[in-house]
C-alpha cells in the first residue's frame, strides 16, 4: 500500500508541475486525499458486490403504512447488512412493518457519476483485450 501511496504521490507531482513548490505539508496533504478516497470507495462499495441485481444499488429502511405504500424512514444506506442493522436498532421506533428495500440509483446522474469515479480499477483479468 506504501509503494501505492508513494507512485501516487510521484504522479500527482509530475501531473500538476508542482517540483518546484512540493513538500512535506502538499504531500500530507495528498495522503489525506487519499484517504479520504480509500474511505469513500470502502462506503460506497460496503455491499461487496451482492448488488440484488441492481445498477448503482443502494439501500433504505421503508415502513409500511395502512393503505399499502411504504414510506423511506431512513437511508440511503449502501449495504443491506448496513440498513438491517439500523433498523432492528431502532426496531422500537419504526414498529414491527418496518423493512429493508433495495433501490436503483441508476437514474441518477450524479450518483452513476460518483459510482464511476470511485469504482475500483479493473484487474487485469476484467480488461479485456482487443486483438
Amino acid at each position: 500500500m506504501q509503494n501505492d501511496d508513494a507512485e501516487f504521490v510521484a504522479r500527482l507531482k509530475s501531473m500538476t508541475n508542482l517540483e518546484v513548490n512540493w513538500n512535506r505539508e502538499s504531500e500530507r496533504h495528498a495522503l489525506a486525499l487519499i484517504e479520504k478516497y480509500r474511505k469513500a470507495r470502502a462506503i460506497l462499495y460496503s455491499y461487496g458486490g451482492h448488488n440484488e441485481a441492481t445498477a448503482h444499488p443502494w439501500w433504505a429502511v421503508v415502513i409500511r403504512n395502512r393503505m399499502g405504500g411504504g414510506a423511506i424512514a431512513a437511508g440511503p444506506f449502501f449495504s443491506r447488512e448496513r440498513a438491517t442493522e439500523h433498523m432492528e436498532a431502532r426496531r422500537h421506533e419504526y414498529g414491527k412493518a418496518a423493512y429493508v428495500f433495495c433501490f436503483s440509483g441508476h437514474a441518477s446522474q450524479h450518483y452513476v457519476e460518483l459510482c464511476a469515479a470511485l469504482a475500483p480499477d479493473p484487474t487485469p483479468k476484467e480488461v479485456e483485450t482487443k486483438p
